[in-house]
């Protein structure tokens, strides 16, 4: 499946100016600026494909998941080390993102649900491993989850929702109870 080329918008400026603040807040500057660290150890910039229209706050808390994970892939230290097998993941996409429910009433408070669809990149595709529900491509784009089972988690408060956190969900859909119960564990 080929998916469709991203495309400009105001949303992804913003995304896009809200990713560099995060790199200057991290000590990583854009290439082609002075940096006491090598060029590869810098975060990558990221996609997002054509189709993605949440609030800029989703947005965000998207991004900077989806970057976690990256990075925590590509570091040989982490527990996802054996898996990689020295791969290195050089940049992230988000495929998907959308509201999936509203609980009204979630641990005193309106909470949002959106359903991410990610996946991370390496350009030496065969050191992967694969284990459960993991996906990978030709072109080396890992899905390092079950599809479908990533979830983010917002209060909605004011103009903005709050990022309260992510959870991996896999065997249950959202609005049913059991969904509702992994929601309240992942709060408490």
């Amino acid at each position: 499946m080929k998916l469709p080329r991203p495309r400009p918008s105001p949303l992804r400026a913003a995304a896009a100016v809200s990713m560099l603040v995060f790199l200057a807040s991290c000590g990583l500057l854009p290439a082609g600026s002075s940096s006491p660290l090598p060029e590869e150890s810098c975060a990558s910039a990221g996609q997002i494909m054509e189709g993605v229209d949440v609030p800029e706050a989703v947005l965000e808390a998207a991004m900077a998941h989806a970057e976690s994970v990256r990075a925590s892939w590509d570091d040989p230290g982490s527990s996802y080390a054996g898996m990689a097998g020295g791969a290195g993941f050089d940049d992230w996409r988000i495929e998907g993102l959308e509201l999936v429910d509203r609980y009204d009433a979630l641990e005193g408070r309106v909470v949002d649900v959106y359903r991410l669809d990610y996946r991370i990149h390496t350009p030496n595709p065969n050191a992967v491993m694969l284990a459960g529900g993991m996906e990978l491509d030709q072109e080396g784009w890992l899905l390092p989850t079950s599809p479908g089972a990533t979830y983010l988690v917002f209060a909605v408060e004011g103009e903005a929702p709050v990022f309260l956190c992510s959870v991996l969900i896999r065997d249950c859909a959202p609005g049913s109870e059991a969904f509702l119960g992994h929601l309240r564990g992942a709060l408490s």
